[in-house]
C-alpha cells in the first residue's frame, strides 16, 4: 500500500480527467473551469502549488504517520415508499436510491459478495449467473441498480506497486459481463443516484513521494513538502486501462482552511457507460454524505483535528452541490454549523432550507476523547437558508438533551423528531413550519433509546434502539411504537424488547424493512431475521426466519415472497406463513 502523510491541503478543485503529467506545473492553468460559490480559484499551477505547500507545512502533525487510509463504511440510510410488488432499498429520500449489498427490479436480485456479482432469477428463484470480478477489491462492497445495470462500488488493495483507492464498476447483470472498469485513488465514501444517474464521493490524501523514508524532524518534514510538486496532490485515475490525473487548471481554494484530505465528486450515468465522472474535488474531511433528487450535501467532520491539537474545531461545515440544472453538478455554496453531525439523518433540505441537527460539548470534544469526566454537552437544530450565498443560518433551537448526546433524528415535512439518551430516552418534537422561529413543541421521556426513526402513516412513528435501565445500561432490543398525532403530547403506545439482544439494523438502516401492503417489520436479530407486525396501536412478533446457512442481514420482499440475504446465500419464505421455500448458497 502506498504510505500516506496525513497533511491538510487547502485547495478545492474542479476539473476534467486528462492524461498524467510528466512536469512539476505549468506557468498557466490549463482549464478555464472555475468552481463558484465561498471559493477562490488559483490563476496558475505555481500559484497553486506554493499555497498548498504552505498548507501543508502550516498543518501537518509534529510526527510523521507511516500509515495508509482504511476504507470506511458508508452511512446508514432512510425511508422511500415500498413499490406494489416488491420492496426497494430503505432510502432516505424517495426517489433518490443508495447502493447497498443487495438490489433487486422485482424479476432479479443481484447482490455483490467476496468480489462477485451474483444473479439470481426471483421467479424460478434458481441462480441465472455471476461476473468475478477481477483480483484486488477487498472489504464492503456496495450496488446501484438500473435498467439492467450495475454499479459496483469497490476498495482496491493495491494499484500499481503501493497504491489504495476505489473501483467502480458497470456491470451489465443481463448478459452477465463487465463494461466499463474505473479506478481512482482514494476511498469511497458515499453515493446517490436518481434514474440512473450516480453521484459517488471519494476520500483521498496527499501522497508525498518525498515520504518514502520517515522525516527526521519538522524542518526535515517541512524541507520535504517544500519539494513537493502538485501531481502529490491530485489523484490518478484509470478508466478501462487508460492512465490519467485530475489537472491542476481548476484548482481553487476555500475561503478558510477546511480539511486534512480531498473529497472527489464523480458523476456517472449507468445508461450511456462510465467516462471521466467530470470530477470535483474539494478539501475536506467529510465522510457525511446527504442527497435529494436536486441536490448533494457533503459534511466536513472536524473532530481530527482536535485529535492532532492543531486548532480543533466544534464545527462542521456543509458543502452543498447543484445538481437541478445540468448533468455536471455545479457548486453552490458552504455554511458553518457548531457542533457535530450523528449521521446522514441529521441532514434535511425541504422548501429552499437545510435543517441540521448537531451535538456541541463544552470542550470540543465528545465523550471518549479525553480522560476528563464527561464533558456538559447539548444538541440544538440549526435551519440553513438556501440562496445566493450560500446557506445562510435563519434559525435555530438550543438546550436539547443537555448533558446527552443525539442518538437519532427525523425530519419528516416541516417537523423534526430528535432523540437524546444519557439515562433515559427524550423524544423532542419539532415545529419547523416557520425557518425563522422554529421551535420545540412535545417531548416524551421513556427508559432506552431509539438509534433509527421510521415514520408509517401520519402521526405514527416507529423507534429501533435499546431498552435501558434507569442508569442508562442498554438491556437489549426494542421497538417502539410512538403516537405523534398532537405534536405537544407525543406518546408511546406499544413497546416490542428483546432482552439482551442487538440488531445490526439498529446503526444500519439498510438491515430495516418496512412492508406496508402486509403491515410488518423485519430486522435482522441474532443471525435470524425477525419479522414484526405493526398494527396502528401495537407491536407484535409475526415470524423468526432462520436461514439454512448464515446469518441475515437483509430482507426484502417480491411478490408473495419474503427473501432474507445473507454473505453465505439467498432464501426464500411464503409471506402467509414464513415457511422456507428455497435456499440458493452463494458458492
Amino acid at each position: 500500500m502506498k504510505r500516506l502523510t496525513f497533511v491538510v491541503a487547502g485547495v478545492v478543485l474542479g476539473s476534467m480527467l486528462t492524461g498524467c503529467a510528466d512536469t512539476e506545473s505549468s506557468s498557466t492553468a490549463s482549464s478555464d473551469t472555475r468552481l463558484t460559490g465561498a471559493l477562490t480559484s488559483f490563476e496558475t499551477c505555481d500559484e497553486a502549488v506554493a499555497e498548498l505547500r504552505e498548507r501543508a507545512t502550516a498543518h501537518t502533525p509534529m510526527v510523521t504517520a507511516d500509515t495508509t487510509m482504511e476504507a470506511t463504511a458508508a452511512d446508514a440510510p432512510g425511508i422511500a415508499k415500498s413499490s406494489d410488488t416488491y420492496s426497494t432499498t430503505n432510502v432516505q429520500e424517495a426517489g433518490v436510491d443508495e447502493p447497498d449489498l443487495v438490489k433487486t427490479d422485482g424479476k432479479r436480485i443481484v447482490t455483490v459478495v467476496d468480489g462477485t456479482v451474483k444473479v439470481t432469477d426471483a421467479a424460478t428463484r434458481e441462480p441465472i449467473g455471476e461476473v468475478p470480478l477481477e483480483t484486488g477489491t477487498f472489504g464492503l462492497s456496495q450496488l446501484l441498480l438500473h435498467d439492467g445495470r450495475a454499479l459496483v462500488m469497490a476498495g482496491l488493495g493495491e494499484w500499481g506497486p503501493d497504491a489504495g483507492g476505489t473501483r467502480i464498476l458497470l456491470v451489465d447483470v443481463v448478459n452477465l459481463t463487465v463494461l466499463n472498469d474505473f479506478e481512482i485513488e482514494g476511498y469511497y465514501v458515499d453515493a446517490r443516484a436518481v434514474d440512473g444517474l450516480a453521484r459517488l464521493v471519494v476520500r483521498s490524501m496527499p501522497r508525498f513521494e518525498t515520504f518514502a523514508e520517515p522525516a527526521e524532524d519538522s524542518q526535515d518534514r517541512a524541507d520535504r513538502i517544500a519539494k513537493a510538486p502538485v501531481d502529490d496532490w491530485l489523484p490518478d485515475y484509470r478508466l478501462d486501462g487508460d492512465s490519467g490525473q485530475i489537472e491542476c487548471g481548476s484548482l481553487a481554494r476555500p475561503r478558510e482552511y477546511s480539511g486534512t484530505s480531498l473529497l472527489t465528486l464523480l458523476t456517472f450515468d449507468m445508461a450511456a457507460g462510465l467516462d471521466s465522472g467530470s470530477p470535483i474535488t474539494i478539501a475536506a474531511d467529510g465522510d457525511t454524505v446527504y442527497g435529494t433528487a436536486d441536490a448533494l450535501y457533503v459534511a466536513n467532520d472536524r473532530r481530527e483535528f482536535s485529535t492532532w491539537n492543531i486548532g480543533g474545531s466544534t464545527d462542521t461545515e456543509i458543502y452543498r452541490f447543484n445538481l437541478a440544472t445540468e448533468s455536471t453538478p455545479v457548486f453552490h455554496g458552504s455554511g458553518v454549523v457548531p457542533g457535530y453531525l450523528l449521521n446522514k439523518y441529521s441532514l434535511s433540505e425541504w422548501n429552499g432550507h437545510l435543517r441540521v441537527a448537531t451535538t456541541t460539548w463544552a470542550d470540543g470534544q465528545p465523550p471518549g476523547t479525553a480522560e476528563a469526566e464527561p464533558p456538559v454537552s447539548s444538541s440544538s437544530v440549526y435551519v440553513l437558508a438556501v440562496d445566493e450565498d450560500g446557506l445562510t443560518e435563519v434559525g435555530r433551537i438550543e438546550g436539547l438533551g443537555l448533558g446527552e448526546r443525539i442518538y437519532s433524528v427525523r425530519y419528516v415535512g416541516d417537523t423534526g423528531y430528535v432523540v437524546t439518551f444519557r439515562e433515559v430516552d427524550p423524544l423532542y418534537v419539532l415545529d419547523l413550519s416557520d425557518p425563522t422561529n422554529p421551535a420545540m413543541t412535545g417531548e416524551l421521556k421513556i427508559t432506552g433509546y431509539s438509534s433509527y426513526l421510521h415514520p408509517l402513516a401520519p402521526g405514527r412513528l416507529l423507534g429501533l434502539g435499546q431498552e435501558a435501565s434507569d442508569s442508562g445500561v442498554a438491556l437489549g432490543t426494542q421497538v417502539s411504537l410512538f403516537d405523534v398525532t398532537d405534536p405537544a403530547v407525543p406518546d408511546r403506545l406499544d413497546q416490542y424488547h428483546v432482552p439482551g439482544a442487538y440488531s445490526t439494523a439498529e446503526s444500519d438502516p439498510y438491515g430495516f424493512l418496512y412492508w406496508e401492503a402486509e403491515s410488518i417489520v423485519a430486522i435482522p436479530l441474532g443471525g435470524t431475521a425477525l419479522v414484526l407486525t405493526v398494527t396502528d396501536s401495537t407491536v407484535s412478533h409475526r415470524a423468526t426466519v432462520t436461514q439454512s446457512a448464515g446469518e441475515v442481514e437483509r430482507s426484502l420482499v417480491i411478490d408473495d415472497t419474503l427473501w432474507t440475504v445473507s454473505y453465505s446465500g439467498l432464501q426464500a419464505n411464503s409471506m402467509s406463513d414464513f415457511a422456507s421455500q428455497a435456499w440458493i448458497p452463494f458458492d
